[in-house]
């Protein structure tokens, strides 16, 4: 996984979104947004070079939004555009800085590293249970980070939420 996926952030003529990924998009129990530390150029390239945009609810971009994970203000943008509660957002990011502050706000998250990419697919399996186990409403939010040099879908925050 984490070498399929940092292949595939490569911002290149032939970046493609990786298959799994674009599964898990394509999961109607779950609303996805991308939240990057991306200036707007980068941003853009995800957007429609590489089709991410199509894909997702909306990017939350740093370069767009005047703010940055691990800033709480970045979160609570996320949140108060989901109108989800905390608990109902979920954090795949490969920087431990943005999994400590989503934590801190109450979300789910999962700390993407070499050692644990694999595990990353089961935690995502998961959700929908999780929805049900805590309650989260349908639509609630969870996001899949991209910050630079990590995937395209989970690194600072890529959000992905139960429905």
């Amino acid at each position: 996984w984490a070498d399929r996926l940092a292949q595939d952030w490569g911002v290149d003529k032939d970046a493609h979104p990786d298959a799994e990924v674009l599964a898990h998009l394509a999961r109607p129990d779950l609303r996805h947004v991308i939240g990057t530390n991306n200036e707007t150029r980068r941003t853009a390239y995800i957007e429609t070079e590489m089709g991410l945009g199509a894909h997702v609810e909306h990017i939350f971009a740093s370069g767009r939004m005047g703010c940055a994970k691990p800033d709480g203000a970045y979160f609570a943008r996320i949140e108060a555009w989901s109108g989800a509660p905390r608990g109902a957002h979920v954090l795949v990011d490969d920087a431990a800085r943005n999994i400590d502050a989503a934590a801190m706000r109450g979300w789910q998250v999962f700390h993407f590293t070499d050692a644990t990419g694999d595990a990353l697919p089961a935690f995502l399996g998961d959700l929908s249970s999780w929805r049900n186990r805590t309650g989260a409403p349908r639509g609630s939010v969870a996001p899949h980070a991209t910050d630079q040099g990590g995937p395209p879908w989970m690194t600072s925050p890529h959000a992905t939420t139960p429905r």
